[in-house]
């Protein structure tokens, strides 16, 4: 994780320096603000854990890493990151916060956070809040998502409970897309909302699926992190916890619900969660996810209509 973040900072200001003078903007390895914004937020959380667990040289070089990881999040300029990693720790702080040596982390958290805003230019980062504030009736995606909202009232029964298939939304939108930029129509692929792509996608059956494996997940969290016997299981768990909310909130707002920046970090986040249940004697459902996955393949095999779930062309990645 250090590795990654030293490689970023370094890539973040020599690419700065060579492509600043000519306006541009500099995103380190990656290709906008909002992909970078979300690196950093979340190698946060895993720094800071990591600096309360291990001592010596190590825990300093932890200690670094998360006021070079706060400067570099500071500098993504990514609005969307900053909302989601900040309002994942407050939704942390109200189910979790009981413990001292917690309380005196978060503070020391803040303090640190502070500085590094103090470093990156607390100017930029107003200007930046300020402008959404000013500028949101606006914004793109509100656009995008009044179109989406269109192509939504043109679905049939049909396509409200069962959607469109996965990757459909791009083949659909164009019919409804009034977005321009210099007067030109400009494409998307997404409506930068999870909730709209999956209702139009996979119906309103695909949103209480995912939304209901989602809930009982964080309630195995919440029930875990109380029963687990060691400290540091527990705060790995609510390392864990702000880790999906971070990533879930950037996802809401940024990528595909299907993009691998989202699925990629979802997978390690639920196995390694999964993992800390087991501990608990959570894992029981765990053992009927072959029945699920079979009983899944039967019912799409006699019901073709579901077969608009599958993806018959290639995804977001």
């Amino acid at each position: 994780a250090v590795l990654a973040l030293i490689i970023q900072f370094i890539t973040y200001h020599t690419v700065e320096s060579v492509v600043n003078s000519g306006g541009l903007e500099s995103y380190g390895l990656y290709s906008n603000m909002h992909h970078f914004g979300s690196f950093a937020s979340l190698i946060l959380p895993v720094l800071v854990y990591f600096s309360t667990q291990i001592k010596g040289w190590l825990r300093f070089l932890c200690v670094a890493g998360v006021i070079v990881a706060f400067y570099l999040l500071w500098e993504s300029s990514s609005r969307i990151s900053w909302v989601a990693f900040f309002s994942s720790i407050l939704i942390a702080i109200l189910l979790f916060l009981r413990d001292r040596k917690l309380l005196m982390g978060l503070a020391g958290f803040f303090t640190i956070s502070f500085i590094a805003a103090l470093v990156s230019g607390l100017a930029a980062i107003k200007n930046r809040i300020m402008d959404i504030l000013s500028t949101w009736r606006t914004e793109e995606r509100v656009t995008v998502w009044t179109d989406t909202l269109n192509m939504l009232g043109h679905n049939s029964v049909k396509d409200w409970w069962l959607g469109h298939g996965i990757g459909s939304f791009r083949y659909y939108f164009p019919d409804y897309n009034t977005f321009k930029v210099d007067g030109k129509v400009v494409n998307w692929n997404f409506p930068h909302n999870v909730f709209f792509q999956i209702i139009f996608e996979n119906g309103l059956i695909g949103l209480v699926t995912i939304l209901g494996g989602m809930g009982l997940l964080m309630i195995g969290i919440w029930r875990g992190y109380h029963q687990l016997e060691h400290k540091s299981d527990r705060y790995l768990l609510v390392t864990l916890f702000i880790l999906f909310w971070i990533n879930f909130i950037h996802c809401a707002l940024t990528l595909s619900f299907y993009h691998k920046y989202f699925i990629y970090p979802l997978s390690v986040i639920i196995g390694i969660s999964l993992i800390l249940l087991e501990k608990t004697g959570q894992n029981k459902p765990l053992k009927s996810l072959n029945l699920f996955q079979g009983v899944t393949n039967f019912f799409i095999d006699k019901m073709p209509v579901l077969k608009r779930w599958l993806s018959k062309r290639k995804i977001d990645a």
